[in-house]
């Protein structure tokens, strides 16, 4: 082959690779059949309204100044090849929540990597609507919250991310096996806390390092920023999975914080990952133990 054919080739094969990259990343409904963790965090302007009833008769005037609540969701969340999206997911607003919530949904899946996403998650006459981008071939999905059927209104961001199974077989299957391991938690939010004033929420962050071992015991150390207090203390608890990939799992704070926590997890990304919400505290009494909801948040959690 003379050297005017290599050159021409080599141009050719040039201009396919800049078509190519200049098209962008290109995405289906195929890109994204599959089970996802979502994971939901944001923030919702409460007023006075009634989160029982989530009636819209209920929002306050702008006048009032409402304060934020957090809001958070955690759950699986299917995509068919069709588009249809099932759902079963935890829900909080504020210290409010809706367990094992299920619902479905419609999925659509642009060229260029963007979608929306449909539901009513409450059976509300008007659906929520989230704005999708597709990234990593539909491994991960980020969303935003853009309109929604609840007054007042909510704002959040979402993120998919596919679960995958370490185990042979592959799927969404998992165990207990599964946690065995070290692994670190960060989680930020509010505690509730009493004080001569009365009950209070603080803002808080936690950072923990523990390992669970094959029964599911766990141990390790945290470090707790409380308001204006920082703790250093050693954990332990429980973390239980189930084979749909989700978990329960409990953390005993005490002696340095008075409460045990009880929360729901699911892990994902082939269980290198996971995400948990924090959704009782129950605190040690002179009546007794007394449990309290606590109020919303995401804790992430990675292998070390």
């Amino acid at each position: 082959m003379n050297r005017t054919c290599l050159w021409a080739l080599t141009l050719a094969a040039l201009l396919v690779t800049h078509d190519a990259v200049a098209a962008g990343p290109r995405c289906s409904l195929r890109t994204v059949v599959g089970t996802y963790a979502g994971i939901t965090h944001g923030n919702l302007w409460v007023g006075t309204a009634d989160l029982r009833t989530l009636d819209p008769a209920s929002v306050p005037s702008p006048e009032l100044a409402p304060p934020l609540m957090p809001a958070a969701q955690l759950g699986i969340f299917t995509v068919g090849a069709d588009g249809t999206v099932t759902a079963v997911v935890w829900s909080g607003l504020g210290s409010t929540w809706w367990p094992n919530l299920s619902f479905t949904g419609t999925m659509t899946v642009n060229p260029d990597c963007t979608g929306q996403l449909v539901y009513s998650p409450f059976g509300a006459p008007v659906s929520n609507i989230e704005r999708l981008v597709i990234l990593d071939h539909g491994w991960r999905i980020e969303g935003i919250s853009q309109q929604i059927p609840l007054a007042p209104p909510l704002a959040f961001v979402s993120e998919y991310h596919r679960i995958g199974s370490p185990f042979p077989g592959g799927g969404n299957h998992c165990g207990q096996a599964l946690a065995r391991g070290s692994w670190v938690m960060t989680c930020t939010g509010f505690t509730p806390t009493e004080t001569p004033n009365g009950p209070v929420s603080l803002s808080s962050a936690m950072l923990a390092a523990f390992r669970v071992n094959g029964t599911g015991e766990l141990g390790g150390t945290a470090m707790h920023k409380v308001g204006p207090g920082f703790i250093d203390q050693t954990i332990t608890g429980a973390l239980t999975v189930n084979d749909d990939c989700t978990f329960d799992a409990s953390l005993d704070m005490r002696p340095a914080l008075p409460f045990v926590f009880a929360a729901k997890g699911l892990f994902y990304d082939w269980a290198n990952r996971g995400a948990a919400m924090p959704m009782t505290a129950t605190a040690d009494t002179p009546g007794g133990p007394v449990e309290a909801p606590m109020p919303a948040r995401v804790c992430r959690l990675e292998r070390r």
